[in-house]
């Protein structure tokens, strides 16, 4: 009976509410219609309940279309409001890996973690999906409600068009109300989800989940406050500055189906490693020494190579190069914190994945990478480089050797502009979840020095490198 009731009043807010409010207005137009549907119960002790029952009959019936035009606002203006102003991407990939783990599929084309996080509370803790529930039905009926106001808007103009602007104040406030109530809905099934599992979940989500869902960010160019402007009106400017970019983005967004997304590569990449990756402007004596006696014992070479960097300013967590005519493209998942390989080595460990392009994707991705006026710039690299494959015990390899999982450490000279500077780095290939501190055993790292400060990745590198 309960369920029964709440059933009852979920549908007289989100369908015969709004479909009410929307025959106030279109009443006039719809006299004739009440009368038919009146004159259809004879039996009535008055006219005015047989109005009264075509009243919520077609109330119900214009409820249920705003309900199905309104379902649309979901995918055309929250979907690119919630990737521009709230993006909770760790939040979200717990929970689409932990879909993933319990259902074994992947894909959200299938059953988003949304819907599947509703699904698993309605079925194991109910009272948790009765406070989602009301949230979801508070959203939907502001969002039948922007409809609503707007039609009634278009309506009333031809008699007053004074009377427009509360409608349309209207409209907007609804659709505030129901961008924040659908925003909540969703982060509170995430988050009972985590507290009602009762698992243990790991410090960082999965990267692969990660990856999938923090691509699909916009990112709007915000400007930074730096940290020392303590003045209340700067402060409120940057805030509104940031504002502002973000709803023109939004705006962007929802009115141009030809939006041009930030270049980044498409499909499963090919390569997926933790790097570890060090720049000093000084050459290391003993990592030369190590990695030339090292070479000798795997018959390994040193290489020299040219790459063409294309460069955005602020583009530190992607990487677009071009070697050998092929065209490689690196992507930031997630840090992995601080990796502490001994005492005086230390550095800012990161997942990363890699695409290397054929030829046609290289030659359409280099036009429109000229197109967007990416700098190019060419960097020359002298590099010594082992492979390495722990337990049992450390085992050393020439680069150009094909194993299927472990390490490659290499120690490269880098020349830009007539400038030499040095990077150390670490990357791991083959397994997923290797650990970059399996390497803390290698008697290297107890002959030098590195300090996270000077830990950061190539193209992190060449961004705070053109700045100076």
């Amino acid at each position: 009976m309960g369920d029964k009731l709440k059933l009852g009043i979920l549908d007289l807010m989100t369908i015969l509410v709004p479909g009410g409010f929307l025959f106030i207005f279109l009443r006039p137009y719809l006299k004739g219609y009440i009368d038919i549907i009146g004159s259809s119960f004879p039996n009535l002790a008055t006219k005015d309940a047989a109005l009264y029952i075509g009243f919520i009959a077609i109330a119900y019936i214009l409820g249920c279309f705003i309900y199905f035009l309104a379902s649309y606002l979901d995918e055309w203006v929250y979907e690119n409001v919630s990737r521009v102003f709230w993006s909770n991407a760790e939040l979200t990939a717990y929970i689409v890996a932990l879909k993933a783990e319990q259902t074994g599929i992947p894909s959200r084309k299938v059953i988003n973690a949304f819907k599947w996080s509703c699904g698993w509370l309605l079925k194991n803790h109910p009272p948790m999906y009765e406070e989602v529930e009301r949230l979801m039905a508070e959203s939907k009926f502001f969002r039948s409600m922007v409809i609503v106001s707007l039609i009634a808007g278009l309506l009333i103009i031809r008699f007053n068009p004074l009377l427009m602007l509360p409608l349309l104040l209207l409209s907007v406030f609804s659709l505030i109300r129901y961008l924040t109530q659908r925003k909540h809905s969703i982060a509170r099934a995430y988050e009972y989800i985590i507290i009602a599992t009762e698992k243990k979940f790991p410090e960082r989500p999965d990267p692969d989940a990660y990856f999938d869902v923090s691509r699909k960010r916009i990112a709007t160019g915000d400007k930074p406050t730096s940290r020392y402007e303590l003045h209340r009106r700067q402060l409120l400017a940057d805030q509104l500055f940031a504002f502002t970019g973000k709803l023109g983005k939004v705006i962007q967004l929802c009115f141009n189906p030809f939006y041009r997304h930030p270049v980044s590569a498409q499909g499963e990449p090919g390569f997926k490693s933790a790097e570890l990756r060090w720049f000093t402007k000084e050459q290391d004596p003993n990592l030369m020494l190590w990695f030339d006696t090292n070479l000798q014992k795997v018959n390994g070479t040193t290489e020299q190579r040219t790459d063409t960097y294309f460069l955005k300013r602020g583009n530190k967590d992607i990487s677009i190069k071009k070697r050998n005519e092929k065209f490689e493209i690196k992507q930031k998942v997630t840090d992995l914190g601080t990796t502490q390989l001994s005492d005086t080595v230390a550095g800012k460990g990161e997942y990363w994945y890699k695409w290397v392009l054929n030829n046609l994707e290289g030659s359409s991705l280099e036009k429109e990478l000229i197109h967007r006026n990416y700098t190019q710039l060419n960097v020359t690299k002298i590099r010594k480089a082992l492979k390495i494959t722990i337990n049992p015990g450390i085992n050393q390899y020439a680069a150009d050797q094909e194993l299927p999982e472990g390490f490659q450490i290499e120690y490269t000279t880098v020349i830009i502009n007539n400038t030499t500077w040095f990077t150390f780095a670490i990357e791991s290939f083959g397994k997923k979840n290797a650990s970059l501190s399996e390497l803390q055993h290698l008697e290297i790292f107890k002959q030098i020095h590195l300090q996270a400060a000077d830990s950061c990745s190539y193209p992190a590198f060449l961004d705070r490198l053109t700045d100076l």
